[in-house]
């Protein structure tokens, strides 16, 4: 952010692996630009996205590209010589996608009250027995161990990832395979006993 700044450079920043999961503190980050999607760590499904426009890039004659949510007072539907949007609105092309917007207002409820300190403290826990875990078994996980750099996702090399990931489905145990590895997702809905169920599969399996 303060490189961008510094140069006068536009920050675009996707948020989709951190809202949800960790705190976003836009002051610090400085985006221009911040978007993140409501299928990950924010867990509102598909067809939802969040976006925020800094103040200083509002300040336009009228948006780069214009629908008819542009307009000041859409609902007017006066296109003959409209007046824009200052907002962020401005952006949108059609018609909101109401149902998501439900999806993500309600997902966001959930997380604003249990706290997202606390979401962040639970995810950090989980990650924490996982990387010991996996220490034991001599699976030396692929990602960053120290806490200010890491996130929820947590990569782990096997030999095999394909199979691997099919004997611990048929435990019911759901990861990814992602270049030739196991990728497990903790959020705050897992609970220590996954953690410690996840690590006997890779047990067994080896």
């Amino acid at each position: 952010g303060a490189l961008c700044r510094d140069r006068g450079v536009m920050f675009i920043c996707d948020a989709t692996q951190s809202v949800g999961a960790f705190p976003v503190d836009l002051t610090r980050i400085g985006a221009s630009v911040l978007v993140f999607s409501g299928y990950k760590w924010a867990c509102a499904g598909y067809g939802i996205a969040g976006l925020y426009v800094a103040p200083a890039y509002r300040a336009w004659a009228g948006p780069p590209v214009a629908g008819w949510r542009s307009a000041e007072s859409p609902y007017d539907l006066a296109f003959r010589d409209p007046s824009f949007s200052r907002d962020a609105r401005a952006l949108e092309m059609g018609h909101p996608p109401v149902p998501g917007i439900f999806a993500l207002g309600g997902a966001l409820e959930v997380t604003e009250s249990i706290g997202i300190d606390r979401v962040a403290a639970r995810i950090q826990e989980l990650v924490g027995l996982l990387h010991a875990g996996l220490d034991e078994l001599g699976l030396a996980p692929a990602s960053p161990r120290a806490v200010d750099a890491r996130s929820g996702i947590v990569m782990i090399p096997v030999v095999d990832a394909d199979e691997a990931g099919e004997a611990l489905k048929r435990k019911d145990i759901v990861v990814s395979v992602r270049g030739g590895k196991l990728r497990v997702s903790l959020h705050m809905f897992n609970s220590p006993a996954d953690v410690r169920r996840l690590l006997a599969g890779l047990a067994a399996f080896r």
